[in-house]
């Protein structure tokens, strides 16, 4: 065995397992070194937290550069957002009431929030003050609606809805209906 591996079979010894053991450097060099990518292509990076799911790791993420982060579930949102991740994508929409109201309460806390949808009428259901994006299925069928003519018709009716004003971005999922009040406050 060498020493590193013998480190860490020390370190995780008094533990139950299984159990996860990280290099806190090289996790420090690995978040680095992705943000370095990230700004050398002109991109801001927001890397989905189910790779860590962890806040710790998150505000390290911010830390480096990163924007914010994505999220599978308004659940991971909050948790988040205790910890004080302050630009956050909820990658699946919350549906019904009861977590409509747990997304309102949210973005009273978190500056910028936004939530991915395939559906102009959970759309229509989202909070004018969160930005919406048009999830796309490039190709693996797991979500969002197929590149072509049903999604352009999609993105048209989502930035004519009335109850925000409408912009474009270029991102991957490339329809946004952004909150009136950002468009005074970033480009």
């Amino acid at each position: 065995m060498n020493d590193r591996v013998s480190l860490l079979m020390a370190a995780a010894a008094e533990f139950v397992t299984p159990l996860a053991v990280v290099d806190e450097a090289i996790r420090e060099r690995n978040l680095a070194r992705m943000q370095r990518l990230a700004t050398a292509h002109g991109l801001r990076l927001r890397p989905h937290a189910k790779t860590h799911k962890s806040v710790h790791v998150a505000q390290r993420q911010v830390a480096h550069g990163a924007v914010g982060v994505t999220v599978a579930t308004l659940k991971e949102a909050e948790v988040y957002a205790s910890g004080g991740v302050e630009d956050m994508v909820i990658a699946h929409p919350p549906v019904g009431e009861p977590k409509l109201r747990r997304l309102r309460a949210l973005a009273e806390h978190v500056p910028h929030l936004a939530v991915a949808v395939d559906s102009i009428e959970v759309a229509a259901t989202i909070p004018s003050s969160i930005e919406v994006l048009w999830e796309v299925d490039t190709g693996l069928h797991r979500l969002g609606t197929p590149a072509g003519e049903a999604t352009a018709a999609a993105v048209r009716d989502l930035v004519n809805m009335p109850t925000a004003r409408p912009a474009i971005r270029s991102c991957s999922t490339p329809a946004v209906r952004r909150p009136a009040a950002w468009s005074r406050a970033q480009p």
